[in-house]
């Protein structure tokens, strides 16, 4: 008797060291699958398979609240910035089909406009579309030459930032080898270059560069623009924003892109002010 009422207590002992951890879990999961992602378990008690299990599950949780808060506030910025050009959209139309008839001259230049809006429309949801697809997860990334891209980009803006009177060259560019998402570099040289060429007029000077450093991949792009004001600098790559002194044409996407194609890839992004006036836009991926 004395045997197996020590065995007994032994063995409750046991369980309650396993079934308690397990409780405190499940308790864990039904708050999660009741929307508190703030909920977590606790991960220093219970045998060694149990600290694991609940150190995945945290894991798994803290994916899902980002993932789920980013769906939250891509969903939220995308009605607000889709509205806008629809409800101009829609003004624009209703005042060609009053002037149809009494002044074609001014439906026309309604229809015009509607025309731009729609244009604008459509970068923006493409823009939305983009970010999307990146925000999916982990993308496959391959080795790519990161010379031959930058030249290739350079060579083709040339004619376009010769037109606008616009110098723009590619210097200093090293023979790198780096590992990003197929496509990103061309995408986030193409946004850089398009940013440089609209923050500078006639007599604006592009250099476009490639350098290794620490294990790193930099391309930069960097003008004789006007600049950016310090405090808008940590705001330039976030989703919707766009400076004070930049016109209504874009939609504030394309450097959110850039961040987010970059960090698909390993890499970041960074934008300072460069001695003299001007930018200078870099992104840097891992080399190969």
């Amino acid at each position: 008797l004395i045997s197996l009422g020590a065995a007994a207590l032994a063995a409750a002992l046991m369980a309650a060291t396993i079934v308690r951890p397990l409780r405190r879990l499940q308790r864990a999961t039904e708050q999660v699958a009741a929307g508190n992602f703030a909920s977590r378990a606790v991960i220093d008690e219970g045998a060694p398979e149990i600290r694991g299990l609940a150190t995945s599950f945290n894991t798994m949780t803290e994916k899902i609240s980002t993932l789920v808060e980013r769906q939250r506030s891509f969903a939220g910025d995308a009605s607000h910035q889709l509205r806008t050009p629809l409800t101009a959209l829609r003004l624009q139309l209703e005042r060609a089909a009053v002037n149809i008839e009494t002044d074609p001259a001014a439906a026309r230049g309604d229809i015009e406009a509607a025309s731009a809006e729609t244009e604008r429309l459509q970068r923006l949801v493409e823009g939305l579309l983009m970010l999307a697809r990146a925000d999916q997860g982990t993308l496959a990334t391959e080795m790519i030459d990161v010379a031959d891209i930058v030249t290739e980009r350079a060579a083709i803006w040339a004619p376009l930032a010769d037109e606008r009177g616009v110098l723009l060259t590619a210097g200093g560019i090293a023979s790198l080898t780096a590992r990003a998402v197929p496509g990103t570099l061309e995408q986030i040289v193409d946004n850089y270059i398009d940013n440089a060429l609209n923050a500078g007029g006639p007599g604006n000077e592009i250099t476009v560069s490639a350098i290794g450093d620490n294990g790193w991949a930099e391309v930069h792009v960097a003008d004789r623009g006007p600049g950016m004001p310090t405090d808008q600098l940590q705001h330039a790559f976030d989703r919707f924003w766009r400076a004070s002194s930049a016109g209504h044409a874009g939609s504030g996407l394309g450097l959110a892109i850039v961040r987010q194609l970059a960090e698909a890839s390993g890499g970041e992004v960074d934008l300072v002010n460069r001695n003299g006036g001007g930018l200078d836009a870099c992104v840097r991926l891992p080399l190969a």
